[in-house]
């Protein structure tokens, strides 16, 4: 992931990321891991949501086509899902405008390598609770 995002920021801090991102990661489960190293993304990537979602979106490798390749290497986007539903709903993270837009486009472009159900769930959850 990390030399992915390298690909296309070269001022990323992959030694620093790989640092935070690996840091007890064995005493975690699956999901929790993947809520680490969204952290970690967040903490290494530009801090404008709308910057470092150009980047994750431009990281991703092409799109699966046969439904039986997803698999658990789908779960190598878990930690993209993550940063989604945790920092794509946040004004504060997108210079005041509503990150929606920008957060259903990268959910959209996940959507061919691995299920967006995580940041779906929670993007619902909020929706639905601030009626």
């Amino acid at each position: 992931m990390a030399q992915n995002i390298l690909y296309v920021h070269n001022a990323f801090d992959v030694k620093g990321f790989r640092e935070s991102a690996l840091t007890d990661i064995e005493q975690l489960e699956l999901m929790q891991r993947g809520q680490q190293i969204a952290k970690a993304l967040h903490q290494f990537l530009p801090r404008g949501y709308s910057e470092a979602i150009d980047i994750i979106i431009a990281s991703l490798t092409p799109a699966q086509t046969e439904a039986e390749e997803f698999w658990l290497a789908g779960f190598f986007y878990l930690p993209h899902s993550f940063f989604i539903s945790e920092y794509g709903q946040e004004i504060e993270y997108n210079s005041g405008k509503d990150p929606f837009e920008a957060s259903m486009g990268a959910l959209y472009a996940l959507t061919s390598r691995f299920t967006p159900e995580f940041a779906i769930a929670r993007f619902s959850s909020i929706s639905k609770s601030a009626r």
